[in-house]
């Protein structure tokens, strides 16, 4: 694994910082106290790229951009990508772009304007997105599509979404719900910690020379992006995990677990201010 050992976790090492949103950065849209200037802060003074990498698939990725904006972030301190972002890109291969896309009005606009066919009179595919319009007439034709054979695509694995007053369905959640009527297993979804996923990062943001970390709150997204993409990783326990997360002991194990984000920045930028990581698992 690349990046810092034992328990000095040096982020002053990494050249990319890829970090999580919901969980990681805020909490139903108001961002954890501090974080949003220490990050303008350390991107302006240290050159370190920072690259939002969200699962979240509610809104189209300039949409979340201008959202994250609003919460404080500069424009030039932080970059964004979410699953749509590699349904958007060109080298997405082997996929079908006849499809229904169980998704917002914006998310469907979207996925329209990058070349996908959003008609839902034969479509090859259904997309099942973090569909935050969801009713049950669009359940029903998912279903009935897929019951005619069309394959099951997903942007993301995650089950749930944590929220300032408790976890709501997440993509994941919807997809289980399709598999389980339908008897349609997934063929493939975009998301962490998809190989998809981790080849879009990889082409786009890590040459031969780019040590990078991956913060998150998630083990079976976040945590294992970084192992599929075999750069270290940090667990924070600001959403979903809890240090006695029985993954932590199942081979999902992080390079490090901190409190939140801003501890494991300040334990690299401001080593005086800071707490050590509640674990680390660099040497193990």
């Amino acid at each position: 694994m690349s990046g810092s050992r034992g328990s000095d976790t040096r982020a002053k090492a990494y050249d990319v910082i890829f970090f999580d949103l919901d969980g990681t950065l805020h909490l139903s849209g108001e961002p954890f106290p501090g974080l949003v200037d220490f990050i303008n802060e350390t991107a302006g003074v240290h050159g370190t790229t920072f690259v939002a990498v969200t699962n979240n698939t509610s809104m189209p990725p300039a949409q979340y951009q201008k959202k994250l904006i609003k919460m404080g972030l500069l424009p030039d301190a932080f970059q964004l990508c979410s699953p749509l972002s590699v349904l958007a890109a060109a080298s997405v291969e082997d996929i079908s772009r006849n499809i229904f896309a169980l998704a917002t009005q914006d998310v469907t606009a979207f996925l329209t304007e990058h070349g996908y066919e959003t008609s839902n009179k034969r479509p090859n595919a259904v997309l099942a997105t973090f569909d935050v319009e969801v009713d049950y007439t669009k359940l029903t034709a998912a279903c009935n599509h897929l019951t005619a054979g069309a394959k099951l695509y997903s942007t993301h694995v995650d089950i749930r979404c944590p929220t300032a007053s408790g976890f709501i369905p997440d993509c994941g959640a919807l997809t289980h719900l399709l598999e389980s009527v339908t008897s349609t297993k997934m063929d493939k979804d975009f998301g962490k910690p998809s190989d998809q996923m981790a080849t879009y990062l990889r082409q786009k943001y890590l040459g031969a020379d780019k040590r990078a970390v991956i913060v998150g709150d998630r083990l079976y997204t976040d945590i294992a992006l970084g192992h599929a993409m075999g750069i270290d990783s940090v667990l924070v326990l600001s959403g979903e995990a809890r240090s006695d997360d029985p993954g932590l002991e199942a081979g999902r194990r992080p390079t490090f677990v901190h409190e939140s984000f801003l501890t494991f920045l300040k334990a690299a930028y401001a080593p005086n201010e800071s707490a050590p990581s509640v674990r680390s698992y660099a040497a193990v």
